[in-house]
């Protein structure tokens, strides 16, 4: 028995070996198959041929062994594959392989839900603990193979907010893999960069994240987390940073999600942030970014800039 991970990208990973012996005395190696196509079911399911062709490992110190490497979009759903080759010259022979989620991994799939995007959608996945921070990886569908980042995860409702947007909206059925980064497909280094950018407060003071404890009045939230810093440290009048609604915690993807004000008027002990109107009110629960100028949209943008 063999076991490859789903979705693995390293091809030397996916190769399923054989030991081929002559069809007449069973145990002779039979040493002219390369290039003969195995075929393979997945599931107890018939597929067809591999894509790939036998390819011998070495006829001298090891007549008879051959290997077929899967692709990749052969091993995108879990499950038992039995790969088989049978010749005119050889015995037939199967191999049996267990796709399986690579370690820590969850598995899900696309809910239909009027309120779907290409970076926020329901899933399956209903109320397992907090998803954040975990990579995810397209496995069907039109954004099949494409890695994002998972920037939030409301287990009450299964909806999952990820960056970078994909590049169409997920449908009903698509399946999908959370994954640590070493498997998904992001660099080591792009996965820690965007883990910076989204949960820690970058060299400089360019974005910091929070979530909203509270809401005093008209055009005001407070973030807690950023309590602490001075007085109108984010307000500068001439460069101010803006805030922007990262996810709204009514979990339907609704305004303000998404939107950018500018920030008026900031008290440090209490982490009170003052903005231009949002089309509908900040509240408690909600994640906000604040953004420095330099990486903000330009202020003559802003609604009621």
């Amino acid at each position: 028995m063999q076991t490859i991970f789903l979705g693995q990208e390293i091809a030397a990973q996916r190769r399923v070996f054989f030991t081929l012996v002559d069809a007449t005395d069973g145990f002779s190696p039979e040493l002219a198959e390369a290039g003969g196509q195995p075929n393979y079911s997945l599931n107890g399911a018939y597929v067809g041929n591999t894509a790939a062709v036998l390819v011998v490992v070495d006829a001298a110190n090891q007549p008879g062994v051959y290997y077929v490497t899967l692709t990749a979009a052969e091993i995108l759903a879990p499950g038992r594959l039995v790969v088989r080759y049978k010749s005119a010259n050889t015995r037939e022979c199967a191999a049996l392989v267990d796709i399986m989620p690579p370690p820590a991994t969850y598995i899900g799939t696309v809910v239909a839900d009027g309120a779907n995007t290409s970076m926020y959608f329901k899933t399956n996945l209903g109320a397992l603990s907090d998803l954040r921070d975990s990579c995810i990886t397209m496995l069907t569908g039109t954004n099949v193979k494409q890695p994002g980042y998972v920037v939030l995860y409301n287990g009450g409702t299964g909806f999952i907010t990820i960056t970078p947007t994909l590049a169409f909206a997920p449908v009903a059925g698509d399946t999908f893999m959370l994954t640590p980064f070493a498997f998904n497909g992001l660099t080591a280094l792009q996965a820690t960069l965007l883990n910076t950018l989204e949960n820690v407060r970058l060299a400089g003071g360019l974005a910091f994240r929070g979530t909203v404890i509270n809401v005093p009045g008209a055009n005001q939230f407070d973030l807690s987390v950023l309590s602490g810093m001075g007085n109108n440290y984010f307000s500068n009048p001439n460069k101010p940073y803006e805030a922007f609604v990262l996810w709204d915690a009514a979990g339907a993807g609704a305004a303000p999600q998404g939107e950018r004000r500018i920030v008026t008027a900031f008290v440090g002990a209490t982490g009170r942030f003052t903005t231009l109107p949002f089309s509908v009110a900040v509240g408690v629960g909600d994640d906000v970014i604040i953004l420095h100028p330099s990486v903000a949209i330009p202020q003559h943008q802003q609604i009621g800039a």
